[in-house]
């Protein structure tokens, strides 16, 4: 907000959610009415679909630049390793595609992983994005969806290619 004299919400809308035809979705907001920016958005699947179509596609939309390129770049690099070899950084996640714990590294997967199991996962090695909406509120809420999808949506994708 200091860096733009404008809101978290209000700044999202004009550069991002205004660019792709996002218009319904509500941010948990403090006692001031102010989205904190770092989680709380509710937005439907087939929104985050578009957001993770822009970021495959290297900050573009229906051929438009939303995002730097650079930008894109910044929020995919990781900055930290946590978590069974998964790097973290920028609110995003770096998974690796791979199930054995002896050739985990950080690669392919980047992943915005919410609360009660919303994710994005944009995997580039397939050139696709895969969107899960649940509310799961086990321990494992985590967990749970990435291994779904090393075990069963990353094979069918890799069996699809050509």
């Amino acid at each position: 907000s200091r860096a733009t004299g404008k809101t978290v919400e209000q700044f999202a809308n004009e550069t991002l959610f205004g660019a792709l035809g996002i218009t319904n979705y509500r941010w948990t907001a403090d006692q001031k009415g102010l989205a904190h920016g770092g989680g709380g958005l509710w937005i439907a699947p087939r929104d985050l679909l578009k957001v993770g179509r822009m970021i495959l596609d290297g900050g573009k939309f229906n051929g438009q630049q939303v995002l730097s390129a650079k930008w894109i770049e910044e929020l995919s690099t990781s900055r930290h390793l946590v978590v069974l070899g998964r790097g973290y950084g920028l609110q995003w996640w770096r998974l690796s595609r791979r199930t054995d714990k002896a050739e985990r590294r950080d690669d392919d997967i980047l992943a915005a992983m919410g609360n009660m199991s919303n994710f994005l996962f944009i995997d580039r090695a397939t050139n696709s994005v895969i969107v899960v909406n649940g509310w799961i509120t086990t321990p494992r809420f985590l967990e749970n969806p990435v291994r779904f999808l090393r075990r069963q949506i990353l094979p069918a994708l890799d069996s699809a290619q050509p």
